[in-house]
Order: C-alpha cells, then structure tokens, then sequence
C-alpha cells in the first residue's frame, strides 16, 4: 500500500518574510491562520508554510501581505529537535508546491475589496 502526504489549507497570511540561505537561495516563509469550528466555538491555528521555488518565492513575497487571504497545497513536513533547555520538540509544517492567490478585485467573505499589488505579468508560474 502507498502512503499519501498531501494537504490543502486555506487561511489568512501572518508573519510573511522572505530569508535568504547561505547557498543564495531564497525561501518565502509565513503563517497561516486557519479556523477550526466546532459545536464549542471557534478556534485558530497558525500553521508554518515555506515555499522552496526561489523564483516563486521571491515572486511571492513581493505580492503577499499579511491578512490576505490563500489557499496552499502542499506536503507536510515534520520537525524534531532539541532546545537550549535539552526539551525535546517537535512541529508540522507544511512545503508549499501551489499558493492561490485571491482573483484581482474579488471579495472576502468580510466584504472587504480584495487589492491584490500584484499584475499578471508579475507572477512566474
């Protein structure tokens, strides 16, 4: 039997950046805010996304401002480690392969005008 790591968020940007490693390569990081609702209420987790494409990343960063609005596909990614204190810890994150970015001029479900600084010609992919 296969084994599928394939997920599809879809939430709004916290926290964008884009890093630059040693190698010169660039990786585009950010959170996204994800509802989770249940009989109890509403819930919100943040979840970590890196999108490795050098060329979509930079694009990426250059359009993507906190609050908007995606939907990422990806796999997931888990992490272990030690930290200062000798805890160990652990984390899911996801490696972007697709970010979908709002239609220009569409609306949010908050009925806010979506202003995406970005043209058609801007993006890479």
């Amino acid at each position: 039997m296969s084994s599928l790591n394939q997920v599809v968020l879809s939430g709004r940007v916290a926290s964008p950046e884009l890093k630059t490693l040693a190698s010169g390569s660039s990786v585009f990081h950010f959170r996204l805010a994800v509802d989770q609702y249940s009989k109890d209420g509403n819930d919100v987790f943040f979840i970590d996304v890196d999108v490795w494409n050098a060329k979509q990343a930079e694009a990426l960063y250059k359009i993507v401002t906190k609050g908007m609005k995606l939907t990422v596909a990806g796999n997931l990614k888990y992490q272990k480690w030690e930290d200062k204190e000798g805890n160990e810890r652990s984390k899911f994150s996801v490696v972007a392969s697709q970010v979908d970015l709002p239609p220009k001029g569409s609306k949010t479900d908050d009925d806010e005008q979506v202003k995406p600084a970005y043209s058609d010609n801007d993006i890479p992919f």
